[in-house]
């Protein structure tokens, strides 16, 4: 019989690009898996052992906590799990509980810096809160997830927030969705010139910025077009504010603003553009962001001008199509746009190598092969690939939840290391006295 996966999101967009593409890849693998999520009906194909089960998502920030855990628990004690994978920090002290009474794996999927995100985001907190707020958040968090122990994150700067040994924490970077490409028209020598940017809409990732760079370039050629996203979210101020700077700065005939696809869709609007954008600002939590429409622009075949940020640079050198410009100076950010509409053949030759994504489509095969048992390969399968992502470069960041050891498993060469695959119904991983016998080897090395 399958194992039984429950993955949970609360406020994710519809078919968010992680969550979907995660729940989709353990399901294709082979499990069982229930995706409770506060999503419409599915709009693209999915597998028939992959379930969504919708609750009515809560908007209002303040009844947020106590309406979560009343539309989710009763769709999580309906079922027996063999392994709980939830996406968001609100679903932390449900998640915790859920964890001391049920004994089973719980994975907590970390994908932002939820202290850095009270420090920046555009919420109604009053400022002289906001450290105060921070610090909560912080050691909430680190205290909550302390009884899970298992955490995803997907940058190496979020390492520091979970150290080790109290956690057991897998780098699992975003990467393009492999049938993301399918979708490609390759015409990018004939198309007009056209900038896009499929970021959500906040200050910090270059929502007011975008438009001073676009100002910029139109002043030089007035011919190129750009191209948002309509992700505001319920931040309505901020695109009142957004579409207001576009007619006071007279570019109401150069900017668009497109309605917001879900991701298996995104293909469809860069198809359109020539040059895709990501304009994140310096702020601590850009700094340690890794933005996965930089994999959606190379799986486009587009060339990139992109924030000269640790991150962004490190991915600029791995797929070598990625212009760097000065984060927050948009007349550099117009320098290299200007470079691309002027030089075509650079851009289609510059959007022919999307080596990142090809690097992620890759790993992303080897990874369904490991999982679902058909790699042959003795190296692979011991690199315990995961089913939320690609792994990374370093071998080390391979493994998964790593504290259970995977029983009946003949091909398991690490105690350390276990992926879906090697989740028991019986609960021997999580029995006491195996984690006291642990200790007590630790203590004696």
């Amino acid at each position: 019989m399958a194992k039984r996966i429950c993955i949970i999101t609360s406020i994710h967009p519809d078919y968010d690009a992680r969550v979907f593409r995660h729940a989709r890849a353990v399901a294709e693998a082979g499990y069982d898996v229930d995706l409770i999520c506060p999503w419409k009906p599915p709009v693209v194909q999915i597998p028939s052992n992959l379930r969504i089960i919708p609750f009515e998502r809560v908007t209002n920030r303040l009844v947020r906590p106590a309406l979560i855990v009343a539309r989710i628990l009763p769709r999580l004690v309906a079922k027996r799990y063999d392994l709980y994978h939830f996406h968001d920090l609100d679903l932390l002290p449900l998640m915790t509980m859920v964890k001391l009474s049920t004994r089973r794996q719980v994975i907590y999927d970390c994908h932002e810096n939820y202290e850095q995100e009270m420090l920046t985001r555009s919420y109604r907190i009053p400022p002289w809160s906001r450290r105060g707020l921070a610090w909560a958040v912080k050691w909430t968090e680190r205290v909550a997830a302390g009884v899970l122990r298992e955490v995803v994150i997907v940058t190496p700067q979020q390492k520091p927030t979970f150290p080790a040994p109290w956690f057991h924490t897998t780098l699992v970077r975003n990467f393009a969705e492999l049938g993301l490409e399918e979708g490609r028209v390759d015409d990018l020598a004939t198309r007009p010139d056209a900038c896009i940017s499929t970021a959500s809409q906040y200050v910090s990732n270059g929502a007011l910025l975008f438009l001073e760079v676009a100002r910029e370039v139109v002043k030089r050629r007035p011919h190129v077009q750009f191209y948002a996203i309509d992700r505001f979210g319920t931040d309505l101020p901020l695109r009142e504010q957004v579409l207001a700077r576009v007619r006071d700065s007279g570019l109401a005939a150069n900017f668009s603003l497109l309605p917001n696809v879900s991701p298996p869709a995104i293909m469809t609007l860069l198809n359109r553009a020539t040059i895709g954008l990501s304009i994140n600002l310096p702020t601590p939590k850009q700094v340690g962001a890794l933005p996965i429409k930089l994999v959606e622009y190379m799986a486009a075949g587009l060339p990139v001008v992109a924030s000269d940020l640790p991150n962004i640079r490190q991915v600029a050198e791995e797929a070598g199509n990625i212009l760097l410009a000065s984060p927050g100076d948009a007349k550099s950010f117009a320098d290299h746009i200007c470079t691309l509409v002027d030089n075509r053949p650079l851009g289609v030759i510059l959007g022919q190598r999307f080596g990142s994504a090809s690097i992620g489509s890759s790993k992303w095969r080897r990874c369904s092969r490991c999982i679902s048992g058909s790699s042959k390969k003795p190296h692979e399968c011991r690199q315990r690939a995961v089913a939320a992502g690609p792994p990374t470069q370093s071998g080390s960041e391979c493994s998964l939840f790593r504290r259970s050891i995977p029983l009946g498993s003949a091909r398991a060469k690490c105690p350390r290391q276990v992926v879906y695959r090697d989740v028991v119904t019986s609960q021997a991983h999580c029995d006491w006295r195996q984690r006291r016998n642990r200790l007590r080897m630790r203590l004696a090395l």
